[in-house]
């Protein structure tokens, strides 16, 4: 199977946010559409408060009306559902929520999947028979226009709740409520809701009616897990859902899903979208399946622990015979395949009567994972002479769109671009196989079947560690819609690989870039690669996602690798630089240790840099070292950038051999003053600054005429030039960054608090080394006397003689000339030997006499300092700061 590599290009445009979160986060969001700061603090922090409304649904409100009318009015009432997750745990949520208000004959149904998806017939006759006054759909019911007509002439009521599309006709069901998110007529915003999400809204309006509306919070463990089965876009409303219906999860007060995570050893787990998919979500569904959902229903609905222990251990049961079947006939129809030959079809078929049709469709997925071609599986059943399908595509492909060009062979089919869904008589399989595969030549015939990886970002390898882990972490939970992030890591040395799994399956190595290792990473389905990999390639590309795994009380990066391919070589030297550089803090990291920590104050521990190593201080005393990965990440930190850091204890967790302390790194931006001499502290700063770098020209003027002179400063941009090839350089807020910051720890030096600094501009207010040392103020009185502050009438309005100062440094975009103030005027060309770099245009120049912001300090030093000697450098806009 051949892939296609797709990296995102999207970069936030934000700067200075609020919130600490790595720029490659911000990427990941801006590539998902959330954009702005208010959606992303809504989307890292969603809130309960900030669920829609469910008013805005149509005819929510009339149904909860004559809902709370038939609970008073001991109507019989009657929930019909679907026999899948969405299906069963939307049922069991409204009968749940209907018994906490009252009602008394409530009653609940859910068809066999033999009897078909939806309302029938047959069964309602059966509801009637009982003596129902009213049935309310879940997860079902929005095309049954004629289904609810015969509810209507058996003298019953209907109410709908449904999520499905509806009917191209927009001919809905006469009932007393039809409430559908993808209504048009809706003032609800968002159409993706699960059955369940539908079924939870509907309950929040009854909880809010009676004065109970916090109660409803209680079944968000339910909804959350129809809402993941279903694969609902995990965004707006569904994440809210998901996120705390996960945290419910882990806490349950639902009897049967406490017992069903016990039994699936997921008890007191912290417990992901996947857990729900791949382990929980499964064991409901093998219900209806394979045997009958109303068990799913019988044990989330239950309050009695011995038929809830025999309900769950009936469907864990079920759940292994299905995963044996399911087993069975993937190997039976890869065997199949593997046996033909099917390099030249454009459709692969497989068709049995051994199948069954409760597993076919994730057979079918199975196909298409492994071939990458449109594949259909059909269950054959020989006494009624008909087959069940299901359908899966590649994208590119509409295979309903396929099947309605041979529709006339077909009793019945649907489904959309990708998974579909038919019958068929017997008689007509080879014919429709012969049809189907003609029309997917035509339209497949000159197109290379390729698969395409999505790529959310590239980052060097020594990102893949437990902190980064973390940041990501922020977007959690993922899942359709908001997909684990896909990472990117270029010229990886491949170490140790090797085959493992019951039938050597998998591929597990270890991966090694610029002195940074990362072991075990797993390709789970990869081992055929192994042969490659022992070639003499020694460089790769790996396209992979990350998460951590705890082993012995430990917690490691696990590196599942999605797809990988030999190196090109390419020099990646910036990339690593700039994310080197925009590493974000603070970040959550743990150590551990055996130590006893009572006689230790943990406000008191600090960090000690060794060669390539950080250890953990209290006094002289060494507590512990921190993980090699990170050590190596503060480490070139420390070393290209001057950084410093401290941390902060946040928890401790005690285990049998030893303690987790978990932890917050953070940039230590302290400099300690030892001198009382001017000349000392100023050397000292600006090395604490600028290290071996001198103060820009303008810089020294300026802090000369403050400091020798005692001159109130006025800095206007428009009296400042830098030229580059004769092209005008705009002066940015970081130029100022190194003057600043001198001026308010010099300050903070003499009178031991915080300087003055006016201004409403968020790149000098959100700067954490900036904060360390001034007090920012957004307005000022002209009442007040300012004194030894920075003033930036650029966000400040304010005219300038109105102002009562003695010694200021005031700065602006345009330049005021009726003040008796030292003005800084200054036009600086650079050498003709610096000529700028052309935004993203690398290609054919010589990386080393490239200079960016970005790079190792020294690595600027030194091509500032061949640049004086008339070597000739490509710059950025960011040389200015140094001339």
């Amino acid at each position: 199977m051949e892939t296609k590599w797709i990296l995102s290009e999207t970069k936030s445009k934000l700067t200075n946010f609020d919130l600490p979160i790595d720029n490659n986060i911000l990427n990941i969001l801006a590539s998902r559409g959330i954009v702005d700061e208010k959606d992303i603090v809504n989307f890292i922090n969603p809130s309960l408060e900030n669920l829609e409304d469910p008013l805005k649904l149509k005819d929510l409100g009339l149904a909860a009306s004559y809902i709370l009318d038939a609970i008073k009015e001991y109507k019989n009432i009657c929930i019909y559902g679907d026999y899948d997750v969405d299906g069963i745990t939307s049922t069991s949520l409204l009968y749940l929520a209907f018994k906490k208000i009252g009602a008394k004959n409530i009653d609940y149904y859910i068809p066999l999947r033999n009897e078909g998806y939806g309302l029938n017939k047959d069964a309602i006759q059966e509801i009637k028979n009982k003596g129902t006054d009213l049935i309310i759909t879940v997860d079902c019911g929005i095309s049954s226009y004629h289904d609810v007509e015969f509810i209507n002439s058996l003298d019953m009521k209907a109410i709908i709740t449904d999520h499905h599309d509806i009917p191209s006709d927009k001919k809905l069901p006469r009932a007393l409520a039809c409430i559908n998110p993808k209504r048009l007529d809706n003032e609800y915003s968002f159409p993706n809701i699960a059955g369940v999400g539908v079924a939870f809204l509907l309950a929040y309006e009854l909880f809010r009616r009676l004065g109970i509306k916090e109660e409803i919070y209680s079944y968000l463990d339910i909804a959350s897990l129809g809402t993941i089965a279903d694969i609902m876009p995990i965004i707006k409303e569904n994440r809210i859902i998901v996120k705390y219906g996960l945290e419910k999860l882990k806490n349950s007060s639902n009897l049967g899903l406490r017992t069903i995570l016990n039994k699936l050893n997921l008890k007191d787990k912290e417990l992901t979208t996947g857990d729900i998919s791949f382990k929980i979500a499964p064991v409901f569904n093998a219900a209806g399946r394979l045997a009958d959902a109303k068990l799913g229903v019988k044990l989330l609905i239950s309050d009695n622990q011995n038929e809830i222990n025999i309900l769950a251990d009936n469907l864990i049961s079920n759940n292994i015979y299905r995963k044996k079947i399911q087993d069975e006939i993937i190997t039976s129809v890869l065997d199949e395949l593997r046996e033909k030959d099917i390099s030249n079809k454009y459709i692969l078929i497989s068709h049995s009567p051994n199948y069954h049709h409760g597993i076919i469709g994730i057979v079918a997925s199975k196909v298409l994972e492994t071939y990458y071609k449109p594949c259909i599986i059909m269950e054959e059943n020989l006494e009624e002479g008909i087959a069940v399908a299901s359908c899966r595509s590649v994208e590119g492909f509409n295979i309903t769109k396929a099947l309605s060009y041979v529709s006339n062979l077909l009793i019945k089919f649907g489904g959309h671009a990708n998974a579909a869904g038919f019958t068929i008589k017997l008689e007509n399989i080879d014919i429709f196989k012969e049809k189907i595969e003609a029309y997917a030549k035509e339209q497949l015939e000159n197109i290379k079947l390729t698969k395409n990886i999505k790529i959310d970002m590239k980052i060097p390898a020594q990102k893949i560690s437990y902190e980064f882990i973390q940041s990501l972490n922020l977007l959690k939970p993922f899942g359709f819609g908001n997909p684990t992030p896909l990472l990117m890591s270029e010229n990886c040395i491949i170490h140790n690989p090797k085959t493992v799994g019951s039938n050597e399956q998998h591929l597990k190595f270890d991966i090694d870039q610029k002195g940074f290792s990362v072991k075990n990473a797993i390709w789970f389905n990869g081992g055929s690669n192994l042969q490659e990999l022992r070639k003499n390639h020694i460089f790769y590309d790996v396209v992979f996602k990350l998460e951590t795994n705890e082993y012995k009380d430990r917690f490691y990066p696990s590196i599942m690798i999605e797809d990988m391919k030999q190196s090109k070589l390419k020099d990646d030297r910036f990339q690593y630089y700039h994310s080197m550089y925009n590493t974000s803090f603070p970040m959550k990291s743990v150590f551990y240790t055996t130590i006893d920590l009572t006689d230790i104050d943990l406000n008191k521990i600090y960090l000690k840099k060794g060669f390539n190593s950080y250890s953990v201080m209290s006094g002289q005393k060494s507590i512990s070292k921190l993980d090699s990965n990170i050590s190596t990440l503060l480490c070139n930190l420390s070393d290209f950038y001057g950084f410093d850091f401290d941390i902060k204890v946040e928890s401790i967790e005690n285990r049998d051999n030893h303690k987790i302390i978990h932890i917050l790194i953070k940039r230590n931006y302290n400099l300690i003053n030892y001198s009382n001499q001017d000349k000392v502290q100023f050397r000292n700063i600006k090395n604490y600054i600028l290290g071996e770098q001198e103060y820009n020209e303008i810089t020294k003027e300026i802090l000369s005429k403050y400091y020798k002179e005692n001159e109130s400063i006025f800095i206007s941009r428009e009296n400042i030039s830098y030229l580059i090839e004769n092209e005008k350089i705009r002066i940015r807020d970081k130029f100022f960054y190194p003057l600043f910051l001198t001026v308010g720890i010099k300050y903070y030096f003499d009178k031991n608090k915080k300087m003055t600094f006016y201004t409403k501009n968020k790149y000098f207010i959100k700067n954490s080394h900036l904060r360390n040392y001034f007090e920012f103020k957004n307005r000022v009185d002209i009442s007040d006397k300012i004194d030894n502050c920075i003033f930036d009438f650029n966000s400040i309005e304010m005219p300038i003689f109105k102002l009562k100062y003695e010694k200021a440094i005031f700065f602006c975009d345009k330049n005021y000339t009726k003040n008796k103030l030292y003005v800084i005027k200054k036009e600086i060309e650079l050498p003709p030997n610096i000529l700028k770099l052309q935004k993203n245009l690398l290609s054919g120049l010589n990386y080393d006499k490239i200079f960016l912001e970005y790079l190792p300090i020294n690595n600027k030093l030194s091509l500032i300092k061949e640049a004086k000697n008339n070597q000739v450098i490509y710059t950025d806009e960011s040389i200015i700061e140094y001339f």
